[in-house]
């Protein structure tokens, strides 16, 4: 009798009492125990090489994603290249007494407050030239 058959024909008490007695088992029934046993084992090693390699999945697709990166890392460098040899360079020239910059392109340039760096320009806002910086001696 099932534990779940035997709860509604016994009391409680009644099953905890059966379930603590002895059981007699006869050999088929132990047979299919341990073959039920044998087939869990093997699913529990099937889910650990499973397991085993899903690890090496991400590892690889870890790797493919750094890569990934990497590279688009150098296409952006090769893109900021390839537009300085397109556009040139407009050459900022900073005129210390006069506190403005004057530029290849003509069109001069004046900060409020802080560097080119500490503004983050890199580019010309005039021509949309890549920035080199030059100093003036100042008399």
């Amino acid at each position: 009798m099932e534990l779940e058959e035997m709860k509604k024909v016994r009391p409680i008490k009644d099953i905890e009492k059966y379930w603590s007695e002895p059981i007699k088992l006869d050999c088929d029934t132990i047979q299919t125990a341990v073959e039920d046993i044998r087939i869990l084992i093997a699913e529990i090693s099937n889910l650990k090489q499973l397991s085993i390699k899903a690890g090496k999945e991400i590892k690889y697709l870890r790797s493919c994603i750094v890569d990934q990166a990497d590279k688009q890392i150098e296409i952006n460098m090769l893109k900021e290249k390839l537009a300085e040899a397109e556009n040139g360079i407009c050459e900022w020239v900073y005129d210390g007494n006069y506190d403005y910059f004057i530029t290849s392109c003509g069109n001069d340039y004046c900060l409020i407050d802080g560097t080119l760096k500490e503004n983050l320009i890199t580019y010309c806002h005039g021509c949309g030239k890549k920035i080199l910086e030059k100093s003036v001696e100042n008399n």
